[in-house]
């Protein structure tokens, strides 16, 4: 046994004796209590920071990714909320970019629909001749 060991045993057992055994399980499991409420909070905490770092590397993947387009030419997008966030722009920019479809149906009323039209508009490449 280490002497700290000893040294918090010893202390529980004086508490024990001075507050009363009922009293001290109680204090002891509010204790408990509160060290759990605290980690949870802390788990939460590192679970938003995660978010938010992965929308982060999200943005930064989209941003570089469009920076040379060819056909995407007004790169002013709103992701999140309710609209598309960064990574389905960055998906749905590759499908149009690499894929080059020559129909597309589109419902959308946001951010798809920006870069969809500016796609189908482009009259070099890809997304030439397709009608929006």
């Amino acid at each position: 046994m280490t002497i700290r060991n000893f040294l918090v045993r010893a202390r529980r057992k004086i508490a024990r004796k001075l507050i009363g055994r009922e009293l001290f399980s109680k204090l002891e499991n509010d204790n408990q209590n509160n060290l759990l409420l605290n980690l949870e909070k802390k788990i939460d905490t590192i679970m938003n920071l995660d978010k938010k770092m992965n929308n982060i590397i999200n943005a930064l993947l989209f941003s570089n990714t469009i920076i040379d387009s060819v056909w995407l030419k007004y790169k002013s997008f709103s992701p999140g909320g309710w609209a598309m966030d960064n990574a389905a722009l960055f998906t749905l920019y590759r499908i149009l970019n690499d894929m080059s479809p020559q129909n597309i149906l589109e419902f959308g009323l946001g951010q798809s629909s920006k870069m969809i039209h500016q796609y189908a508009a482009f009259d070099g490449g890809g997304g030439g001749g397709v009608m929006p």
